[in-house]
């Protein structure tokens, strides 16, 4: 049984690293989110106070980039929410495996002996991978948020910047 093990170690080093870049993927995550949320409610108390408004924009390129800006806004904090959206089932279902709780209510009662008998191998193999296409899939869902604040912040400032330039020409 001590053979089983020492092949193990390696994989539950791994699954320990994918775990903790898991939370960190997470962290990442919910901290962008609310970044994003503070800017957002600032920009709508400005909107509901009547102190300003993106309507007194001038026509044409302005009014255009600023909402332009505010679709990317949104759809930043869309890939933040998929990014922070809880994943508890797999992509392909397995029966032979208990290695999460997901895994125990799919499985139901009857056939969780013989799923927790399977070597310790097999779950640390199977919790690796599964784990690590959940936080590829959040790191992409980032990144792409990181993306499209970046542009939603660039449209805004130009949007204000030619409203300027063009009401005073």
């Amino acid at each position: 049984m001590s053979g089983a093990r020492d092949r193990a170690a390696p994989g539950a080093r791994v699954l320990a690293a994918t775990r903790e870049e898991l939370v960190r993927a997470d962290a990442k995550a919910t901290t962008l989110f609310a970044t994003t949320g503070v800017a957002v409610g600032a920009l709508l108390s400005g909107l509901l106070s009547g102190q300003w408004s993106p309507l007194r924009l001038q026509a044409g390129a302005p009014a255009w980039l600023w909402w332009a800006g505010a679709a990317a806004t949104v759809a930043a904090l869309t890939a933040l929410a998929g990014a922070m959206y809880p994943r508890t089932r797999r992509r392909r279902a397995r029966t032979d495996v208990a290695a999460y709780f997901g895994d125990v209510v799919r499985i139901g009662r009857d056939e969780l002996d013989r799923a927790l008998a399977v070597p310790d191998t097999a779950v640390v193999v199977d919790q690796v991978y599964e784990i690590s296409v959940i936080v590829a899939r959040k790191y992409a869902l980032i990144k792409m948020a990181l993306v499209l604040t970046a542009l939603s912040v660039a449209l805004f400032i130009t949007a204000v910047l030619l409203n300027g330039t063009v009401g005073s020409g």
